[in-house]
């Protein structure tokens, strides 16, 4: 599995964004769909259980399976297909701030943000 890490810098500069979780808008069936792949899949997501929506893109490897993130991809630029980018229609201000856990340096910075209380994941079936 891999993950969505986004490069936001210049060529030669450590500057990058893990997605560590996402709110699925749409095309929730074909990420559940890839989510369920693997035997060991959680089970929520196998039989599509009350909520399952909610743990579909939950942690960065999730992120990755759910959203199709594969190899081919990697050097690509997010604001070319196959990505589609949106912005809220509401301006995001209940940003929680915190700072990085399990590193030896910098960890005192202020280099972790979460959304206090997102939305609901979509229920919509549009495929993705």
């Amino acid at each position: 599995m891999l993950a969505m890490d986004i490069v936001c810098g210049p060529k030669g500069r450590a500057s990058s964004l893990l997605i560590r979780e996402g709110i699925p808008v749409f095309g929730l069936e074909a990420m559940a769909r890839r989510r369920s792949t693997d035997p060991a899949a959680e089970r929520r997501i196998r039989t599509r259980a009350k909520g399952y929506e909610k743990i579909l893109a939950k942690g960065p490897c999730n992120v990755g399976e759910a959203f199709d993130i594969q190899p081919a991809l990697d050097g690509a630029w997010l604001f070319d297909t196959p990505f589609r980018v949106y912005r809220p229609v509401e301006p995001i201000v209940d940003i929680e701030v915190g700072t990085r856990i399990n590193v030896g340096t910098d960890a005192h910075l202020p280099w972790r943000w979460k959304w206090r209380n997102p939305p609901a994941p979509a229920r919509s079936e549009t495929a993705a």
